[in-house]
């Protein structure tokens, strides 16, 4: 990532503090924020009458200050999705508060490298510092518990929508009678369906201990 990529992504990530930032796009950062403060700041410096500045030295100056603002939030939330590429909770972020070894310690946590695998915050981030919002979950095996809940909530959306279902509920608020074979009916389908697609075929269901 480059050090327009890495602007682009702060920016467009500006108070998303989920996912994960790369090293190359928190330190590209860096570099063009300070490039800007110091270019800025040595406008203002540059003018040798304090009490009565020039005009490029006001307008840099009130630059410097509407910048200062601009990136705080950014700064922040870059850093926080920096920790999370790395494996670590944002929370890491207060170690800075430490006097010395804090900001000795943070600097370090930038510097790692990122985290090849997906990890609890997400997939590793884009050559264009794009990523998954969230943590990434690798898929289950067919008799994993996600599977058969998966499997499960798509038969009662089929269920809620089957036209005899609709009939049954307007025969009882109606208070008609529901035929038996009806119900028998429904169960023996449920019963084949939760043998093929939530058990996983003819496998039978674990005994409970």
């Amino acid at each position: 990532m480059g050090p327009l990529a890495a602007t682009r992504s702060v920016f467009r990530n500006y108070a998303t503090m989920s996912g994960r930032a790369s090293r190359s796009e928190y330190w590209w950062w860096a570099l063009v924020q300070g490039l800007v403060v110091v270019t800025l700041f040595a406008i203002v410096a540059s003018d040798p009458d304090a009490s009565a500045p020039s005009m490029s030295a006001l307008i840099a100056g009130v630059a410097l200050g509407i910048f200062a603002l601009a990136t705080f939030v950014p700064n922040i939330t870059v850093m926080v999705r920096r920790l999370h590429d790395t494996g670590r909770s944002g929370a890491w972020y207060f170690i800075t508060f430490v006097p010395v070894i804090g900001g000795i310690w943070f600097l370090i946590l930038m510097l790692i490298g990122s985290e090849q695998q997906a990890n609890r915050f997400g997939g590793p981030p884009k050559s264009d510092g794009s990523a998954p919002s969230g943590p990434i979950r690798s898929r289950a095996p067919s008799d994993d518990i996600y599977s058969r809940e998966d499997v499960s909530n798509a038969y009662v959306a089929a269920y809620t929508t089957d036209p005899r279902v609709a009939a049954m509920r307007k025969a009882a608020a109606e208070g008609g009678e529901i035929g038996g074979d009806f119900a028998a009916q429904r169960k023996a389908e449920i019963s084949d369906y939760y043998k093929n697609n939530v058990l996983g075929g003819g496998r039978s269901a674990p005994s409970p201990h």
